[in-house]
């Protein structure tokens, strides 16, 4: 009875772990994605979604980052109860989630996500009852700040 407790409870964590896996791999390879789409599309945004995806995914990348020592941690504790084979898969899946990852992060993610905002932003003009065309946003640029309550006249 306790072989087969100590088995099911193997079967658990592995089961855990594929899945924790491969939820972070989606993420990776959607971000990877619809970043690659973004930098391609360099015209106007059509649809507001677009930009809360893009926050969307800005949001959710503390949490996933997060995760990936959770899986490391967890396949970790796997190969510990693998055979030597089952391990070296587990070390290779481990390999290859890092390798992506790092590659995402190379990337420069946090900041493309950002500049993808921003450019969405300033794409983005209002024209008041003055008929004057201010910016909606007020980051500041190299010493200078846009107000849009008190826009430059």
């Amino acid at each position: 009875e306790d072989l087969t407790d100590r088995c099911q409870q193997g079967v658990r964590e592995h089961c855990t772990f594929c899945h924790e896996l491969l939820e972070l791999r989606q993420w990776i390879a959607t971000v990877s994605q619809k970043l690659r789409s973004h930098r391609e599309d360099a015209g106007p945004w059509d649809a507001p979604s677009r930009e809360v995806e893009v926050e969307r995914l800005l949001a959710e990348l503390p949490e996933k980052e997060a995760q990936l020592p959770l899986v490391e941690a967890h396949g970790q504790l796997v190969m510990k109860k693998s055979s030597p084979e089952g391990a070296a898969v587990v070390q290779e899946e481990l390999e290859e989630l890092v390798a992506s990852w790092q590659a995402l992060r190379r990337g420069r993610l946090e900041e493309s996500l950002l500049s993808l905002i921003r450019n969405r932003q300033l794409q983005r003009m209002e024209v008041d009852s003055g008929k004057k065309m201010i910016f909606t946003n007020n980051i500041p640029k190299a010493g200078f700040l846009i107000d849009p309550v008190d826009p430059v006249s």
